[in-house]
């Protein structure tokens, strides 16, 4: 349901299949689009990853 959200927020219905597992994508435009998206978003994902943890860590020290 996600990958479907994200296919159909770029437009590329058309250009995709939908495997049991795996995603068929026919044209190589559609994946460059998609892996940059990727890109872009993983910087932001990692931030709020480290925030978390470092919010959890002070919170509840390993050692007291």
């Amino acid at each position: 349901e996600a990958v479907e959200a994200i296919v159909n927020q770029h437009g590329f219905e058309d250009d995709v299949a939908y495997g049991h597992t795996k995603l068929f994508v026919r044209t190589p435009r559609t994946l460059f689009t998609l892996e940059q998206e990727r890109a872009a978003l993983i910087p932001i994902l990692v931030l709020f990853l480290q925030k978390v943890t470092d919010t959890l860590i002070s919170l509840f020290p390993l050692y007291p």
